[in-house]
């Protein structure tokens, strides 16, 4: 539990969940009835696609011809042989063959991933690389990315814990996110629940909205009540909502953000310049790592001792559970029973076989 709130999270069979202070009950089962919160959602998503949303109804149709309507538009999408695919108001022709070349939308992207990790997206190169210790070069700037059984994960401007085992537990920065993107794509984010759909043509529900999300081709998205039209190719061209940001991230690692320029340079070192400030950045065996104007040391050793910024936090998860975050102590028990005892309350958790969660706060 980081942040301000524990969320229990039990998505079983019969799909009742308890989320935050409240308990939602979630059923997904054939016919797709949904209880999310304080409303129903009805969800439906047979053969035929027909699909209630919250307060709206929506009929998906991802059949042969891949035609597909979403919430008031239709989107006709085609994935044949050739990669073919009609998505809303544009067609976008999709080519995956042996090499791993792509035609999306308006451009052609050429992809690469071969055992090395080497990938090549639109006009640009990018090297990816997800070995055993999960570094990764993604665009825009080096990650490096650990999901492995203790899922530590370095992203962008801080050290993010992120742990995405079959619970789907997700620790984000400073804050503790439950985050399951299991079948239905339901997923819960930091202090709210999330129900995120990202198959087909990209519907997404985030939050208390319905999302449209559409990352495919050249990069049009459509979140909550606006367009973004993002653009991610070549020279690292994106328009995001209402402005254009122009972002290059050559081999030295010039990146222009909307109007200021932002040089970032991530070599061996870590060494860091982002916009106006330079970051030094060093992860070493021992995990210390400086970021911006302060230091960071972060150790996750068996003991799962961590120091992150201007506090020490103490972690341990052994086998009954003990957990020190913080200034604070947290045991957390959970065994068979499920009985949990997480900081300064007592939660009972009762995860049985038709998914029900009994949570006590005391």
């Amino acid at each position: 539990m980081e942040g301000r709130e524990v969320r229990d999270r039990e998505e079983t069979g019969a799909g009742q969940t308890m989320e935050g202070r409240e308990v939602r009950d979630r059923d997904e089962t054939g016919a797709g009835q949904t209880m999310e919160g304080r409303e129903v959602r009805d969800r439906e998503e047979t053969g035929a696609g027909q699909t209630m949303e919250g307060r709206e109804v929506r009929d998906r149709e991802e059949t042969g011809a891949g035609q597909t309507m979403e919430g008031r538009e239709v989107r006709d999408r085609e994935e044949t042989g050739a990669g073919q695919t009609m998505e809303g108001r544009e067609v976008r022709d999709r080519e995956e063959t042996g090499a791993g070349q792509t035609m999306e939308g308006r451009e052609v992207r050429d992809r690469e991933e071969t055992g090395a990790g080497q990938t090549m997206e639109g006009r640009e190169v990018r090297d990816r690389e997800e070995t055993g210790a999960g570094q990764t070069m993604e665009g825009r700037e080096v990650r490096d990315r650990e999901e492995t059984g203790a899922g530590l994960t370095m992203e962008g401007r801080e050290v993010r814990d992120r742990e995405e085992t079959g619970a789907g537990q997700t620790m984000e920065g400073r804050e503790v996110r439950d985050r399951e993107e299991t079948g239905a794509g339901q997923t819960m984010e930091g202090r709210e629940v999330r129900d995120r759909e990202e198959t087909g043509a990209g519907q997404t529900m985030e939050g208390r909205e319905v999302r449209e999300r559409e990352e495919t081709g050249a990069g049009q998205t459509m979140e909550g009540r606006e367009v973004r039209d993002r653009e991610e190719t070549g020279a690292g061209q994106t328009m995001e909502g209402r402005e254009v940001r122009d972002r290059e991230e050559t081999g030295a690692g010039q990146t222009m953000e909307g109007r200021e320029v932002r040089d970032r340079e991530e070599t061996g070192a870590g060494q860091t310049m982002e916009g106006r400030e330079v970051r030094d950045r060093e992860e070493t065996g021992a995990g210390q790592t400086m970021e911006g104007r302060e230091v960071r040391d972060r150790e996750e050793t068996g003991a799962g001792q961590t120091m992150e910024g201007r506090e020490v936090r103490d972690r341990e998860e052994t086998g009954a559970g003990q957990t020190m975050e913080g200034r604070e102590v947290r045991d957390r028990e959970e065994t068979g029973a499920g009985q949990t005892m997480e900081g300064r309350e007592v939660r009972d958790r009762e995860e049985t076989g038709a998914g029900q969660m009994m949570e006590d706060e005391r």
